[in-house]
């Protein structure tokens, strides 16, 4: 069983330039753990006021672990991914 999440990044003050940019995978899943020693996944993890976006699951139930992106340029940069956690 999974729960997943669309994904995209609005500009938090939409209500002056009205911006939505495309994220850098177009949903993430998030598997349910096998069982006491499952990984939790996250999701997408984020702060207002931080460039960071750490998207923890399966991007587009493709490629499965913890993805570190930098919001630079209007764009986001993949600075490094882990693999999944046993």
């Amino acid at each position: 069983m999974t729960a997943s999440s669309p994904s995209f990044q609005v500009d938090p003050d939409i209500r002056v330039s009205g911006h939505v940019y495309d994220a850098p995978f177009s949903y993430i899943s998030m598997p349910m753990p096998a069982g006491e020693n499952g990984h939790d996944y996250l999701g997408p993890v984020y702060q207002l006021k931080s460039r960071l976006l750490i998207a923890d699951g399966c991007l587009e139930e493709k490629k499965c672990g913890t993805f570190y992106y930098e919001w630079t340029a209007n764009k986001f940069k993949l600075l490094r991914s882990d693999p999944p956690q046993p």
